[in-house]
């Protein structure tokens, strides 16, 4: 990293990491080191397509994605995050107009508000079963997301949550959701639901298309595998 690039990076990880731990840097990465010893990124500095985000710096392991870390870095395609990240922060990856693809990994459990908001290229997300929430429009605009399947370990599904995703069809929603926000998803999104839940519920009461999902007994019932 030459000379500039790292004095702007220390600059920036001093103001994002105000009321933290002191700001430290690794290489292109911007990091403060939380109270339970792991690190959190707060900025990346460099221009790679291609991004596999380390699951240690300088030792510590990566445990959250800060807010604003890769805001607006339009150079990305795509992101491997660590299995060592629990959380992402809100923005993190707002306005990221190239990135495609972002593989989340199990033990993450929220994905903050305006996540991947802008994010039009993105095609597919794999949400994993360790997620409990979904933040306000955290994949709002990523228009040209397709299907997204909800795991069975999300309660709440913030507001916008996918608002403004213009080639969503479908989302599956399980039993385990207990809160949707306004304006979730698109109003032509068709949703799968299970019978009696919560989200079938939601879905009559804002005027959304829905299916039923069978579960077990009934897929045995119909001869269904």
């Amino acid at each position: 990293m030459n000379t500039m690039k790292r004095i702007a990076l220390l600059l920036l990880t001093l103001l994002l990491g105000a009321g933290c731990a002191a700001a430290e840097i690794s290489g292109d990465y911007g990091y403060t080191v939380l109270d339970d010893g792991t690190a959190m990124i707060t900025k990346y500095a460099g221009s790679d397509a291609e991004i596999v985000i380390p699951a240690e710096l300088n030792g510590y392991a990566v445990s959250a994605i800060g807010k604003r870390a890769f805001f607006k870095c339009k150079p990305i395609i795509s992101v491997v995050i660590p299995g060592s990240v629990t959380s992402i922060g809100e923005y993190a990856f707002y306005g990221c107009s190239s990135l495609t693809s972002v593989a989340i990994p199990e033990g993450v459990t929220s994905i903050g508000n305006e996540a991947f908001y802008g994010c039009s290229f993105l095609t597919s997300v794999v949400i994993p079963e360790s997620v409990t929430f979904i933040g306000d429009s955290a994949f709002c605009n990523c228009k040209s997301l397709e299907a997204v399947v909800i795991p069975g370990s999300v309660t709440s599904i913030g507001n916008d949550a996918f608002c403004g995703c213009s080639s969503l069809t479908s989302v599956s929603i399980p039993d385990s959701v207990a809160s949707i926000g306004e304006y979730a998803f698109p109003k032509r999104t068709m949703l799968t639901v299970p019978a009696g839940s919560y989200a079938e519920q939601w879905a009559k009461e804002n005027g959304y298309p829905f299916i039923e999902a069978l579960n077990w007994l009934q897929k045995l019932l119909r001869g269904e595998s």
